[in-house]
């Protein structure tokens, strides 16, 4: 055969069906395997595209072709296949179709992120931590953290000034090292455009429904996605904490979100809000020479003032 014999596909042919996706990484690397004689790796290759099918022969053709190998190519268009080897193509060739479909819809399932919304939920991270790294730790983020870990939906509720934001932030970030994919959110529906069963997913949102007031817009979209949010919350991999002003929470329509009560904390409480201990521990951080002139004020509010 003229193929086996005239040409050396060690080189240009293999990169060439390569680069039009006919050969696998993994077919180019046994075919250009060093321990095979030129004969051998065209042999080899031969074979292996009757059996993909009649496109991956004419792709074999065009490699010639671009080999400048034109007198094998001549001969091999004037040579017809016989019905054993086109029957053996069909075959092949539905074989790799199927592969290639199935292969498809496993990358649809696992991209339900795109690569630049994951670098923008990445960034975002990114500044969290710097923040975080002034945290200082309280008894009412232990207790949150134990919550997050065991419910599929928790609720941070307090006054302005409490600490919402920033403790949610933290715990998130915690849940990313338990190998959570953290999610910030902006609007209801960013759960179901992002969800993936089996993914551990921590979906974050702050002032989840209006910022001062409860957001009638807003509630509306809460309210109309609420069961189908429900239905994915059973998938125990998926998790929400939201953070939501006491003026809000207290809303007669906000009752009716029932993801928002499954377990909700109050940090303005007398069991969560900020100790003594705790709020000099802040200040110390946050206000450094200033430190006794804060704990004074401390004292009179049941918030902090960073976290206004």
């Amino acid at each position: 055969m003229m193929f086996v014999h005239g040409v050396d596909s060690k080189t240009d042919i293999a990169d060439h069906l390569y680069q039009s996706d006919v050969l696998s990484t993994e077919e180019k690397e046994e075919i250009c395997n060093s321990s095979l004689t030129q004969q051998e790796s065209n042999r080899l290759l031969y074979n292996k595209l009757i059996r993909k099918g009649g496109d991956a022969y004419t792709h074999l053709l065009e490699a010639v072709r671009h080999g400048e190998y034109h007198e094998v190519a001549s001969g091999m268009e004037k040579t017809e296949l016989s019905d054993q080897e086109i029957q053996l193509c069909q075959i092949g060739m539905k074989k790799l179709k199927d592969r290639h479909e199935k292969k498809d819809i496993l990358m649809d399932h696992d991209e339900v992120i795109p690569k630049h919304i994951l670098e923008q939920f990445e960034n975002r991270l990114e500044q969290w931590k710097k923040d975080d790294q002034q945290f200082v730790s309280t008894e009412a983020e232990k207790h949150v953290m134990q919550k997050v870990l065991a419910q599929s939906s928790v609720t941070l509720v307090g006054n302005s000034g409490t600490g919402k934001s920033f403790l949610s932030k933290h715990i998130a970030l915690i849940m990313k090292k338990h190998g959570y994919t953290v999610i910030p959110c902006s609007k209801p529906e960013d759960i179901g455009k992002w969800f993936k069963h089996g993914r551990k997913t921590l979906f974050v949102f702050d002032d989840v429904c209006g910022r001062y007031t409860l957001n009638q817009q807003i509630y509306t979209d809460w309210k109309q996605r609420l069961d189908h949010i429900i239905s994915l919350l059973e998938d125990k991999c998926c998790k929400i904490i939201s953070t939501c002003r006491l003026e809000v929470y207290k809303d007669e329509l906000f009752s009716n979100l029932s993801i928002f009560k499954m377990c909700n904390i109050d940090l303005s409480s007398q069991e969560f809000r900020l100790s003594a201990a705790e709020k000099y521990a802040l200040a110390e951080v946050y206000f450094k020479e200033n430190t006794d002139e804060v704990k004074k004020l401390s004292e009179k509010y049941d918030f902090f003032p960073t976290f206004m």
